[in-house]
């Protein structure tokens, strides 16, 4: 287990032909005797998908694939070994400098100009969603609370 989100936990899967590392996201499925819920974790999930599938930005995980499964729906993300942001500035130590946080606020900020210009709002971003890459990168993940807001994309001058 590499973490819990609201609905669902996250393990590191391994690909058997290449032995590459990745995320997958499997979504917490309620009892059956609890279809309403059952379908709003569904429809969550079906969501965050979509979205993914839309999202290609240096700075927002990448989205590698999903499956329904009978038992519950997977979702294959790009590995983040650095882990959160907050993990990644704490193993610095005081090897932190000024420079690198002002680097990974940039970036966040230029996912969220991203996301938002495509009238998408992130709705749950906190330090343990926002991941780093192995080079330093961060980026932001987890859009299973996010939703399309209502009206026009932000103008162009973003």
């Amino acid at each position: 287990l590499i973490r819990r989100t609201t609905y669902a936990k996250v393990f590191l899967g391994f690909d058997i032909q290449t032995s590459e590392a990745y995320p997958v996201k499997c979504m917490e499925m309620p009892g059956m005797d609890d279809i309403l819920e059952w379908q709003r974790v569904l429809d969550l999930f079906t969501a965050e998908v979509g979205m993914l599938r839309q999202l290609e930005h240096p700075n927002i995980i990448s989205f590698l694939g999903d499956e329904e499964s009978s038992e519950s729906p997977l979702i294959f993300m790009e590995h983040m070994p650095g882990g959160s942001i907050m993990d990644y500035f704490h193993n610095l130590g005081s090897g932190f400098e000024q420079n690198h946080a002002r680097k990974c606020t940039k970036q966040i900020l230029d996912a969220l100009i991203y996301i938002h210009y495509r009238c998408i709002i992130h709705r749950g971003l906190t330090s343990d969603k926002i991941l780093v890459d192995q080079n330093g990168v961060c980026k932001i993940s987890d859009f299973e609370t996010a939703i399309y807001a209502e009206g026009e994309a932000l103008p162009e001058l973003i």
